[in-house]
């Protein structure tokens, strides 16, 4: 069995060791907070996934629209009848082979991608783990590294536009500019899922298409105007302005602007935010 540590030998030259030996078996990361498995026969990949939510092929198809979760049960149920999920899932839900591949094929590579940036991980392979079969052809050492390395080279560009994992995602309050906001059809499954709530690691696992295409495209909506990262939760912009209007009508009241009866609540809400600035709960400012 191989094994060693990611701090002695980088996993581009693991995967580079595994392929020009045309190596059969399982190569197993672990990382502090991932853990990965690619899988080699003769020294090609035929699938690779980690432990991070939504990787699983079915899950990112369905997260893509491609599918019903109904469809992922029954292909799961009939995967031994179909020769494992993937064509199950072709088979049951009626989709193109071609796309399945195609997300696949991008799961993988995504994949590596996160494996590439974990720190302090071990590996190890074992030759007595048969690997999954393939969802299409197996697919190249040299051709995925050299993609993962890629992407590598831009990660810390995008991180520095976009701040990554519990940063808050909103719409824009304004429109860009004085012309007609046209949203591109691909950014749209991305747009969709943008409530003011979800962070950018929330947007990854409900997109389903990966960190890297989910990021980049993020990038594309922030340069054009259309959504901030970094935003104040929903909830606590919906606080804070309820505590202004507290504020507004509480001074029209003690103006005399407003009746008897309103008068009476505001004075009430106010005891109650008073009360909250005595706990030491003092309220946004804004």
């Amino acid at each position: 069995m191989l094994e060693g540590s990611l701090k002695d030998f980088a996993l581009s030259e693991v995967l580079h060791l595994l392929a020009q030996s045309g190596s059969t078996g399982v190569l197993v990361v672990e990382a502090e907070d991932l853990t990965g498995h690619v899988h080699v026969r003769d020294g090609a990949i035929t699938t690779a996934s980690t432990s991070a939510a939504g990787d699983a092929l079915g899950a990112v198809l369905l997260a893509a629209g491609l599918v019903h979760h109904a469809t992922i049960e029954a292909a799961i149920t009939a995967r031994d009848e179909h020769g494992g999920v993937a064509r199950a899932i072709e088979a049951i839900g009626g989709l193109d082979a071609e796309r399945v591949r195609a997300v696949e094929r991008e799961r993988v590579q995504s994949a590596v991608f996160a494996l590439l940036r974990s720190h302090g991980a071990r590996f190890r392979f074992s030759a007595r783990t048969p690997p999954q079969e393939p969802v299409g052809e197996p697919l190249s050492v040299e051709e995925v590294v050299a993609e993962a390395l890629r992407r590598l080279e831009h990660w810390q560009e995008l991180g520095q536009r976009i701040p990554l994992g519990d940063a808050v995602v909103t719409l824009a309050p304004e429109a860009p500019g004085d012309v007609d906001v046209v949203v591109p059809r691909q950014a749209w499954p991305l747009l969709a899922q943008v409530d003011g709530r979800r962070t950018v690691s929330d947007l990854v696992d409900l997109v389903g298409t990966g960190e890297w295409a989910t990021v980049r495209a993020l990038a594309e909506l922030v340069d054009q105007g259309l959504v901030v990262v970094g935003a104040p939760h929903a909830d606590t912009r919906w606080e804070r302005a309820r505590t202004l209007a507290r504020r507004e009508r509480g001074a029209a009241a003690a103006a005399g602007h407003l009746p008897a009866w309103v008068h009476h609540e505001v004075v009430l809400e106010a005891e109650d935010v008073g009360a909250d600035v005595s706990s030491g709960a003092a309220p946004p400012d804004g």
